[in-house]
């Protein structure tokens, strides 16, 4: 199954994404950093590796430092929400 399929059946995933935003910058200001982040979420259910995953596609993209806390805090709902919608008939 490819991520676009997978993707499909994590509306609730993709709806809290839409109002994600880390940096109060604008939740439509990540886009391409949201793209990357699914990506990741597809390859792990560890939340620690997926928080580092979060901080460095954020700093790197933004020069803005981001605190672990928030990124594991993100990682943990966004796991959730992902594991939540998969397992739904």
């Amino acid at each position: 199954m490819n991520i676009l399929n997978k993707q499909d059946k994590s509306i609730p995933l993709n709806q809290w994404l839409e109002e994600w935003d880390p940096l109060n910058i604008g939740p439509s200001s990540y886009d391409t950093e949201k793209a990357d982040i699914m990506g990741i979420l597809y390859i792990t259910d560890n939340p620690r590796t997926v928080a580092a995953k979060i901080k460095e596609i954020i700093e790197f993209s933004f020069e803005e430092t981001l605190s672990m806390e928030k990124c594991l805090a993100a990682a943990n709902t966004m796991l959730l929400l992902k594991n939540d919608s998969s397992c739904s008939i």
